[in-house]
């Protein structure tokens, strides 16, 4: 065969296997772009669905409407009983989400939360894989799993802007690494970006902690690679500990000041213990298909820190290792932190797939000069061997075409969701059906006296009702504390203590599921009336209240 015939073969192969990676390239896109379109139409048909959405924005309207944050709880009459400063650290969020829903409605609200979790799990992930090195179908891989261990815990919560500003954070932290290596120069650029975001972080949730806590850990981490990784010669970088600073002072730029501080741990208190979505992953969770991707990400995460961990630390690698094993921590100790921990594995996997390539690109003393000569002929320019430029160059994260790509897709998912449900809050679930029938019997005829009631429905008569008869309970269980959470378990319950804490409250009337045991009971009792019932509530009164309606 001549020179001319066996180069058209290799020609006509290389052309073949072009079109097949240009084919597979496209397949692997659209079938990421399907997966945001799936990701929508799951939002609107889920997070509705939680009732604790309705009194985040009961709550934000009268923030609204009175132009302040209130100083004592507006909404409910056992607050007081609870010894405790009235916080409300999430009330950026709670104006957000009102505003929003007041002057373009709820289908905007759900498009609004579609945005801010592409932007979360999948547009910035995708920017950090592309800072560590790692595009392609692996990078989509991991972004795909990080996107699939979010839909774990879906919501239009405050949490949003924990994971959103934790994913932005994780992108600083890569480029102070990469920016400040083997230098001392202070990027005041990062600093001032990351004040800002503590400074928002603080005012919409909780979570804001993790604005310090991600950097102090660097920071640690910087230390402790000058001590026992032999970098003690390399130029220390004060971007870090500087940032720490300026950030703890953005956090009291609160309506709280430094008592947001010490708020933190009544909000994290022991009566989580009664919340589903805090309790920790068991055996039982295994056969679970919503956590698959979070244990795909743990396992590959291990098998990652195996391959690197023998490899001494470069300047600022230590911290991104150790974001595997955070990852897994946080995701086991509660579901409802599985969506960070996905973000924290996530980072540390591209991370690291950068640290083992920088490895293998390192110079063998073994290899031959011929083997060298054979390698350098084969990497060829990327515009020989990229069969499908036009692909990268859609898919580049830090050029707009992507981003709004992955944006559009995930609200055409949500918008083509709603014509099939349509937006409520809150939504109708296997799990919860809004009392709308019985509070609108309460409008027409409220009863009179101190109220006991199921929490979701307080949290559905605080948004539905501008004037809600004081509730008993509602989800912002941090308000009530451990105590009260607990008598009301034990009064619906019927505990023994039952008619005890019937008088020590002062109950006049009850507003619960008929599923608890307490209708039963009171329904055997000559001194309570019924004066309202359907599947879903029944409403009690004792005889010498006001309200002596029929009941239906």
């Amino acid at each position: 065969m001549t020179d001319s015939a066996e180069n058209q073969n290799q020609t006509s192969t290389a052309a073949a296997e072009q079109g097949f990676l240009k084919l597979v390239g496209q397949i692997a896109v659209l079938s990421f772009l399907m997966l945001l379109m799936f990701y929508g139409i799951c939002i609107t048909g889920v997070v509705f669905k939680e009732p604790d959405i309705a009194f985040l924005l009961g709550q934000g309207r009268w923030i609204v409407e009175h132009g302040q944050i209130p100083a004592s709880d507006p909404f409910s009459w056992t607050t007081p009983f609870y010894p405790n400063p009235y916080v409300i650290e999430k009330w950026l969020t709670e104006v957000i989400f009102y505003s929003i829903e007041k002057h373009l409605g709820l289908t905007a609200l759900l498009l609004f939360d579609g945005i801010i979790s592409c932007l979360t799990f999948v547009v910035i992930p995708y920017r950090i894989a592309a800072l560590c090195g790692l595009k392609g179908g692996k990078a989509m891989r991991i972004v795909a799993l990080t996107l699939l261990a979010s839909m774990c815990h879906l919501s239009v919560r405050p949490e949003i802007f924990s994971c959103f500003f934790t994913a932005a954070i994780m992108e600083i932290m890569v480029r102070i690494q990469i920016a400040t290596a083997d230098n001392t120069k202070i990027r005041w650029d990062f600093i001032a970006l990351l004040a800002v975001i503590m400074c928002l972080w603080t005012n919409t949730h909780t979570l804001f902690i993790l604005g310090i806590l991600i950097p102090g850990f660097y920071f640690t981490c910087q230390l402790v690679e000058r001590f026992f990784f032999g970098l003690k010669d390399k130029p220390f970088n004060l971007t870090v500990p500087i940032a720490i600073v300026v950030c703890f002072l953005a956090s009291l730029i609160n309506p709280y000041g430094f008592l947001q501080w010490t708020y933190l741990p009544i909000t994290f208190g022991s009566f989580n213990e009664t919340v589903n979505d805090m309790q920790p992953l068991k055996p039982s969770n295994a056969t679970n298909p919503l956590f698959i991707p979070f244990y795909i990400l743990v396992f590959t995460g291990i098998k990652d820190l195996i391959h690197i961990w023998k490899l001494p630390p470069k300047q600022g690698d230590l911290f991104f290792r150790w974001l595997i094993p955070l990852g897994i921590m946080g995701g086991v100790k509660a579901v409802r932190s599985i969506p960070i921990g996905g973000l924290f594995l996530a980072t540390g996997r591209t991370r690291i797939a950068h640290m083992l390539s920088d490895t293998q690109r390192q110079p063998n003393a073994e290899t031959t000069p011929e083997a060298e000569e054979q390698q350098n002929e084969n990497e060829q320019p990327v515009s020989e061997i990229q069969p499908f430029s036009k692909l990268a160059e859609l898919t580049d994260p830090f050029k707009p075409a992507w981003p709004l790509l992955c944006i559009i897709t995930t609200c055409i998912g949500i918008y083509l969701c709603t014509f099939a449900v349509t937006p409520q809050v809150p939504q109708f679930s296997a799990a919860f059906s809004p009392p709308f029938d019985a509070i609108e019997f309460i409008e027409k005829n409220k009863p009179s006296g101190n109220m006991l009631n199921d929490p979701h429905f307080g949290a559905t008569m605080i948004y539905k009702m501008k004037d809600n008869p004081r509730v008993f309970v509602d989800p912002r269980y941090n308000l009530y504390g451990k105590d009260i959470v607990q008598d009301y378990w034990h009064i619906v319950n019927s505990d023994p203590n039952c008619d005890q804490l019937l008088n020590r409250y002062k109950i006049d009337w009850v507003f619960i599921s008929p599923k608890t045991k307490l209708p039963d009971k009171l329904s055997k009792d000559p001194a309570w009336k019924l004066l309202y019932s359907d599947k879903g509530s029944v409403i009690y009164a004792r005889n010498q209240a006001k309200a002596n309606a029929p009941a239906n």
